[in-house]
């Protein structure tokens, strides 16, 4: 009798991953859980809204999900464009930027416009960021070992909108609260680096409509993005 159960429990579950799998409206994307939280999370109710039959399947892993396998049907990913078995397009240019929140730019902010020594420095994965953009900057901020130190820039997006300090990160996880003026950049020096993000799919494997029709979206929505921190950078 338990075997029944189970039989019929597991045909059911098959049967349902079939529909999903061949459903023409399903979309899976894999992203890096940076770009999930400050980017995508904050744009799904206009792609709900521009594709209302959409089922979308997110991915927010920090592996690379293997493309040709057909576990994703496209990836956001952090790094320099070249992945086995994929198609890459630049979302974002590269480089890397320092923010903060008003009142701790004020606090911190000299009446000649310098920054003042003792900001505090939030640090994802170690301190090398930090010691090139000073370096880059002729700033000199006292003791630069890890004020704080994160293992996600997400989180020290989070930690500087709310206070705790600066943070050095890629434009496009903080161009909303740029916008919204929850941050605001230290200076308009940018540290260059070789990785970016950049929008993948399989090389061997044609897209399907809807598929296509996402990532033209998104491509949409990051070219205005980045025009809008070209804007912002040289106002």
């Amino acid at each position: 009798m338990l075997l029944r159960t189970v039989q019929e429990a597991i045909n059911s579950i098959e049967q349902e991953t079939r529909r999903i799998e061949t459903d023409k409206n399903v979309v899976r994307i894999g992203l890096s859980p940076n770009f999930a939280v400050r980017w995508m999370s904050y744009r799904l109710h206009e792609l709900k809204a521009e594709f209302p039959s959409l089922r979308l399947v997110i991915d927010a892993s920090p592996e690379l999900s293997n493309l040709s396998a057909g576990e994703v049907d496209f990836v956001i990913r952090f790094g320099n464009g070249y992945w086995d078995g994929a198609e890459a397009e630049p979302l974002f240019g590269g480089g890397l930027i320092a923010v903060g929140s008003g009142p701790l730019l004020t606090r911190y902010r000299a009446s000649t416009g310098t920054i003042k020594k003792g900001l505090p420095l939030i640090h994802v994965e170690s301190t090398t960021d930090w010691s090139a953009w000073l370096e880059g900057s002729g700033a000199s901020l006292g003791d630069q070992r890890a004020d704080i130190l994160v293992s996600h820039a997400h989180i020290a997006v989070e930690a500087a909108v709310n206070g705790a300090g600066a943070a050095l990160v890629h434009p496009a996880l903080v161009a909303r609260d740029l916008k919204l003026g929850h941050l605001r950049r230290l200076s308009f020096q940018t540290l260059s680096i070789e990785q970016s993000y950049w929008i993948a799919r399989p090389s061997k494997r044609k897209p399907t409509n809807q598929s296509r029709k996402i990532m033209n979206w998104l491509k949409s929505r990051a070219t205005a993005e980045r025009d809008w921190l070209d804007r912002h950078q040289h106002a």
